[in-house]
């Protein structure tokens, strides 16, 4: 399996938001995976951005793919992350994968059984049951730098990562579909404030929506990269010599 690092945006704005990430963690340590933590440097003059965490843990990462992942989002299984990374490497695909089918959120009683008692998430009570999950998405390093990361314009949460997502199905092609029901567990936490969610929406709908496979590397050139890492240089083609002659 080619190397991975699981990208996680995070900052402890509750005692519940902190356990929630410490047991994730624990999780991810025993898979076989580099997890980077991301913070936003700029959180204590505005509202914490996912994205910018996003870009400050891609800056840190070194791994052949990168997953973006949530720190109240249960990691997968090894049989789980084997797949995701199978479809995002697959060589019939474009460098990247939506990894879930759809997220099932976790009650209150159902978090703590899991935390608390190791109960398994297929035994645990559900809030409710969404039948997507855009966060979630592994990529391919060079297509992640290729695509200048997360728009920093996006503050607090809600809009980049589908933003991300339109990106890089308009640059590489489309994701190989995740199994159907191969869901993402999400732990129950106090929600994070979503009073930028209609700027968000703004941004979204007046700079990404009507981007065209022709239009999307003129818009990024415009935007600019958020990253501050070199973008991939192509490996130089070395032409074979021709045979000698005698």
């Amino acid at each position: 399996m080619p190397s991975v690092d699981i990208l996680v945006p995070f900052h402890p704005d509750s005692p519940q938001r902190q356990r929630i990430w410490d047991f994730n963690r624990s999780v991810w340590e025993t898979r076989d995976v580099t997890v980077v933590v991301g913070k936003d440097p700029k959180v204590k003059r505005r509202p914490f951005s996912v994205a910018r965490a996003i870009n400050r843990a891609m800056e840190k990462s070194t791994a052949d793919f990168v997953m973006v992942f949530g720190s109240d989002h249960v990691p997968p299984t090894d049989n789980g992350l084997s797949d995701i990374v199978d479809r995002a490497s697959h060589p019939k695909g474009f460098g990247w994968a939506i990894a879930f089918d759809g997220t099932r959120f976790v009650t209150t009683a159902g978090t703590d059984a899991i935390i608390d008692r190791g109960a398994p998430t297929s035994a645990v009570h559900l809030r409710t049951r969404a039948p997507m999950a855009t966060g979630p998405t592994m990529v391919r390093r060079d297509l992640f730098i290729e695509t200048g990361g997360f728009d920093e314009r996006f503050e607090s949460w809600g809009w980049e990562d589908t933003a991300f997502r339109r990106v890089l199905h308009l640059m590489a092609g489309p994701s190989i579909r995740p199994p159907a029901n191969f869901d993402l567990f999400s732990l129950h936490h106090p929600k994070g404030s979503r009073e930028t969610t209609s700027v968000n929406g703004e941004i979204y709908q007046r700079d990404y929506a009507s981007l065209t496979s022709e239009t999307v590397r003129d818009f990024l050139a415009e935007r600019g990269s958020y990253l501050s890492m070199p973008a991939p240089v192509a490996e130089p083609v070395v032409e074979d010599s021709p045979p000698s002659v005698v």
